[in-house]
């Protein structure tokens, strides 16, 4: 064998035991995956490096080769990593782990082996218990690609190949003293003993007692919760014996307290010994209230006033006294709280609670002196409008007799003293930062700023979700923006919502009413009414949808019916030698290429008139739009190139040119690849709608024409019309993971796939018919004749029909897709092409 011997190695997933056969790796994977390894060979001592390739390496945490870790590795990008290899012999899985996964196994072929079989120098601990479960560590060397490890005649549980001289392993159950040895391709090594010990018995350990405390008295019961229990002969609470106990398991005891006192120490013996002691307290019989303090601990000398006494013991209290008075009355809130009014009094006396348990400590209590003039501390809140009439709230002492408030040289236009403490005002007009006084009989307050706020605006509206629904309305949909408070009208263009919910000032929910198109939607309130956001009604019926059909004989644009299934309204006049139709999902637009005309027409779907004709490169046959709506991409058959287009201004911002004759193009569902279909070269070209730069080419079968994607984006289906073949191309690699055979053929032969994915219909051409194709298997599965010339072909949003355009018989064929066969033919066409929906009503 020589270094450079690379046979071909396919695919492989990893499992504990080696290299297993893995499914089909055509869909791609959630977690990471290996393409190849490049060198797939190396020699047995390792060292050397390899690249990996492959997806979803980002965040990847090891790299194995079998059961040993790369020496070491490098992410280089989300597709390619670099590794060391380290040694081992035969073939190994090469596998790499993220947080999302493990990847299928890739074999890498060590190329030489050992000559001797591995040594076991020592085994760490060398004895464990009989239950096993217990890791060693196993010292020699030659352990590289270890296939076991055995103590005795017992596989070790499981084990890891650290190195090449280390070996860590799960001890199995076992009794005695066994052969410990290491098994490797080259060998089995010399045997060291292992020595299973019974652990010699320990005492109880007392984790907890539950309650740890409880009455002097005794009698309640508890319970003991730790390890060892079994057997216990003895549970003591300091220097008593339990009254009784009940060993429920090996790690609960329930035990009748005897009586004591103060905090002792709870053990539990057994015939092993003694556990370790936990602290149980009894409880100190009930003690006399203690009062901790009296809020406000002030007042006036009449009295009346009412404070709050805050402490401990309060229950059954039966007096509470101000020195030698009594309170006027009070209220025991709880065991901690009372609420007293104060009798009349002078200077400063002792305040005391009694209960029938005594009398708590005093806290003092100061009757004020005479009142002083008003004291304001705070205006809540302190700003408002200019215009006044809003309330605020006076905060301070000595409101008593206000006769006056004043914002600023202005006075309130009205006020009422709630208290000595709190004025409610109605505010004047005003403007500025002004002072806040209040005056009494005793003389003016000090001064609070207030201010006078800017005139608010009128509401902004910021978002309508969802922004679309029926045409019947009555569907809830939510505003999202600035200003809502007090609002008085929602708009949905002429007619008022059904109904509108205040939820906050950013938010209303509505109730939509019955209409049609897209209207602007407006919030009114007392201050004006907000900017207008657009509001899309759509037909929501049963498969009731528009179909635009171009026909390239007649340089128009037809519209049928798919409820009717007959042609509908007048057709739209476009360019000559109309070739494909494809429609916004965003805006009410259809853009049609030209391809003698080298121009795409734009079509407002509202009233199916051409508002724009935009001139593209020569020859413009595919185009498709971006699922944003923002571009199309148009592949122009003469000229080599592709033309993009931006929608808001139906201009071409870049011409992008490809390697051969572009005649189809389709767009990813996420918007980020369009795939150009080169027939004249066999090939796909990939390019990156962020740059619009062609970033790969992907050869594909003979004469291909048709291209479109898997609903989930993953996979890419291309017609070969020369070789009557369907190329499937793997999108996350670019590259063709199987080629369908068994499909007719033909020049124009198009490709749709269902909306779940599941059926993918390919009409042939030349050979009239449409190939139906499971996507799961990869098989044509059914060949359904009676076509003329077929091109397009179209599927309805629900997957239950497919409509295909014949160019021969200058009709429209309507499938069943439940039994692939046509279940009518609509006439009126002349050579109709590629043909998209445009309006739909719950299709």
């Amino acid at each position: 064998m020589t270094a450079n011997i690379q046979p071909p190695l396919p695919q492989v997933p990893v499992s504990q035991s080696g290299i297993e056969p893995q499914a089909s790796t055509a869909l791609a994977l959630a977690g990471p995956f290996v393409l190849a390894v490049v060198p797939p060979t190396g020699l047995g001592a390792g060292g050397n490096s390899v690249t990996i390739l492959g997806s979803g390496f980002t965040g990847a945490t090891s790299v194995r080769f079998g059961l040993m870790a790369a020496t070491s590795f490098t992410v280089v990008s989300d597709i390619l990593m670099t590794a060391v290899v380290p040694p081992g012999v035969g073939i190994v899985p090469v596998t790499v782990i993220t947080p999302a996964g493990t990847s299928n196994g890739f074999p890498y072929i060590y190329i030489g082996r050992p000559t001797a079989p591995p040594v076991i120098t020592s085994i760490v601990p060398p004895s464990g218990p009989p239950a096993g479960g217990n890791i060693v560590t196993i010292n020699g060397s030659g352990f590289t690609s270890a296939t076991a490890v055995n103590f005795g005649p017992n596989p070790a549980t499981s084990f890891t190949v650290v190195s090449d001289t280390q070996i860590t392993a799960v001890v199995p159950a076992g009794t005695g003293t066994v052969p410990v040895t290491v098994t490797t391709p080259v060998g089995t090594s010399n045997a060291v003993n292992y020595t299973y010990a019974a652990p010699p018995p320990v005492p109880p350990v007392l984790s907890a007692v539950v309650p740890n405390t409880g009455p002097a008295a005794g009698t309640n019961t508890v319970l003991l919760v730790g390890t060892g229990f079994t057997g216990a002969t003895a549970v003591n609470f300091g220097p008593n014996p339990a009254t009784s106990f009940t060993v429920i398991s090996d790690t609960q005891i329930t035990a009748v307290v005897p009586a004591g006192s103060g905090t002792v120490p709870v053990t539990v013996t057994t015939p092993v010994g003694t556990s370790n002691a936990v602290n149980y307290t009894y409880a100190a019989a009930p003690a006399a209230p203690v009062l901790n303090a009296v809020v406000p601990n002030t007042g006036p000398a009449a009295g009346t006033n009412t404070v709050l006494l805050v402490g401990s013991g309060f229950t059954g209290a039966t007096a509470v006294n101000f020195g030698p008075n009594p309170a006027t009355s009070f209220t025991v809130n709880s065991d901690t709280q009372i609420t007293a009014v104060v009798p009349a009094g002078t200077g400063t006396v002792p305040v005391t609670v009694t209960t029938p348990l005594g009398t708590s400590n005093a806290v003092n209590y100061t009757y004020a002196a005479a009142p002083a003039a008003p004291v304001l501390d705070a205006v809540v809140p302190n700003t408002g409008p200019a215009a006044g009439t809003n309330t605020v709230l006076l905060v301070g002492t000595g409101f008593t007799g206000a006769t006056a408030v004043n914002f600023g040289p202005n006075p309130a236009t009205s006020f009422t003293v709630v208290s000595d403490t709190q004025i409610t005002a109605v505010v004047p007009a005003g403007t500025g930062t002004v002072p806040v006084t209040v005056t009494t009989p005793l003389g003016t307050s000090n001064a609070i700023n207030y201010t006078y706020a800017a005139a608010p605006a009128a509401p902004v509206l910021n978002v309508v979700m969802p922004n679309t629904g029926p045409l019947t309305g009555a569907n809830t949909v939510l505003l999202v923006g600035t200003g809502f408070t007090g609002a008085t009208a929602v708009h949905f263009g002429p007619n008022l919502a059904t109904s509108f919910t205040v939820i906050s000032d950013t938010q209303i929910s509505a109730v939509a009413p019955a209409g049609s198109g897209t209207v602007p939607v407006t919030v009114t309130t007392p201050l004006g009414t907000s900017n207008a956001v657009n509001y899309t009604y759509q037909d929501t019926g049963t498969s009731n949808c528009t179909v635009a059909v171009p026909n390239s004989n007649l340089a128009r644009v037809s519209y049928f019916n798919t409820q009717t299934l007959t042609i509908t309204g007048s057709p739209t006049a476009v360019g000559s030698t109309p070739w494909r139709v494809a429609a916004s999902t965003t805006a009410p637009f259809a853009y049609v290429t030209n391809n003698v005309s080298n121009t795409v027409s734009v079509i407002d779907t509202n009233t199916n008139t051409v508002i724009a004709t935009i001139p593209v490169g020569s020859g413009p046959e595919g185009l498709a739009v971006t699922p944003n709506g923002a571009k199309i991409y148009v592949a122009n058959n003469v000229s080599h190139t592709v033309s993009v287009i931006n929608t808001a201004n139906n201009t071409v911002i870049a011409t992008i040119p490809v390697a051969g004759a572009p005649v189809q193009v389709a767009v990813s569902p996420n918007g980020t690849r369009a795939y150009v279909v080169l027939r004249n070269i066999a090939s796909v070209a990939v390019i990156d709608t962020a740059t619009d730069t062609v970033i790969a080419t992907i050869p594909v079968g003979a004469g291909p024409y048709g291209v479109t994607f898997s609903p989930n984006g993953t996979q890419a289906y291309v017609v070969n019309g020369t070789a009557g073949t369907v190329s499937v191309i793997n999108t996350a690699t670019n590259t063709v993971t199987a080629t369908i055979p068994g499909v007719g053929t033909g020049q124009f032969s198009t490709i749709a796939v269902t909306p779940n994915g599941t059926r993918a219909y390919v009409t042939n051409t030349t050979s009239n018919t449409v190939s139906v194709i499971n996507t799961a298997t990869n098989t044509v599965i059914a060949t359904i004749p009676g076509f003329a010339g077929p091109n397009g072909v179209l599927i309805s949003p629900d997957g239950t029909r497919a409509y295909v355009g014949n160019t021969v018989s200058n009709t429209v064929s309507v499938i069943n897709t439940a039994t692939n066969t046509v279940i009518a033919t609509i006439p009126g066409f002349s050579e109709p092409g590629e043909m998209a929906f445009i309006r739909c009503c719950g299709c």
